[in-house]
């Protein structure tokens, strides 16, 4: 993997530059050099974002199945959940997408735009 498909795969998950090294426990100063191509890309760092990246389109993939199941049973808009703080986030949803209300948003984003393609009308609240 080389450096900008390793910032595009971490901002399409929502993640800053700060969060991935924070997730990771490593140096920011030391990621956000892999990030511009300063240092290149470790295979473990690679594989660990290609991870997140699948497991967030695969719960995404999953959510969207659900959700077009749940229209045609019963063709009413689908209510999509925002959460206004991490620690709100962090007592009902589990994952690398419930890393923070970014990661979480850029999640509802994979949702929305499969809806969308579906023509599913949806709704967004914000859980308090």
């Amino acid at each position: 993997m080389d450096a900008a498909t390793l910032a595009a795969i971490t901002a399409r998950l929502g993640f800053r530059p700060q969060d991935v090294a924070d997730e990771l426990g490593m140096d920011p100063r030391r990621f956000r050099r892999i990030r511009t191509g300063k240092y290149p890309v470790p295979d473990w760092l690679a594989d660990t974002v290609r991870g997140w990246a699948h497991e967030v389109d695969a719960d995404a993939e999953h959510t969207a199945t659900q959700h077009r199941d749940a229209y045609r049973q019963t063709p009413a808009p689908i209510t999509l959940t925002r959460y206004p703080a991490k620690r709100v986030l962090a007592h009902h949803e589990t994952g690398i997408k419930a890393r923070s209300v970014e990661t979480w948003d850029a999640y509802l984003a994979l949702v929305m735009l499969d809806l969308d393609a579906a023509e599913i009308p949806y709704r967004l609240t914000t859980r308090t």
